[in-house]
């Protein structure tokens, strides 16, 4: 009797720490954001995720910016947004060929933080930075970000 319940506690062990393992190692909400660009720009230097979650004036600022590169093939556009508070209009358009439209369930699905974020990719498409937009660096960011984004097109 004693040897089974070594046994059962045991396997249960084996079983949490398999478990531990297992969730330790999924992707991280960048790396899901890499994999979603994927399908419409095969190496980006940039992602820019735009959604209407916090800062409203912070993400309209950000969406002006990101807007006027929807045809960028440098980078990957990722829209989560209803139109409440984004014009959604140039995400849309016939010239809008580098962007993704996302729900806000496929970003909790894939465990994506929903906070509009800028993503600076270096060699091999690997993250090299993110920047989550806040309104109180956000100058400061939105500058970065466009000298980037110009720089990738030189």
């Amino acid at each position: 009797m004693r040897n089974l319940e070594i046994s059962v506690l045991s396997r249960m062990f084996v079983v949490i720490l398999l478990f531990i393992m297992i969730s330790c190692s999924e992707r991280s909400s960048s790396d899901e954001l890499l994999l979603l660009s994927k399908s419409k720009c095969d190496s980006p230097q940039w992602i820019a995720l735009v959604t209407e979650t916090g800062c409203s004036s912070c993400n309209i600022m950000f969406s002006e910016l990101v807007s006027t590169h929807v045809n960028d093939s440098n980078g990957v556009i990722v829209i989560s947004a209803s139109g409440q508070i984004l014009d959604m209009l140039p995400y849309y358009s016939e010239k809008a060929t580098n962007v993704i439209g996302a729900d806000r369930q496929l970003l909790l699905d894939k465990n994506i933080n929903s906070i509009s974020q800028f993503l600076y990719l270096g060699e091999d498409n690997k993250i090299d930075s993110t920047v989550e937009i806040e309104a109180q660096k956000l100058e400061k960011q939105l500058g970065d970000i466009r000298n980037y984004m110009e720089q990738c097109n030189k």
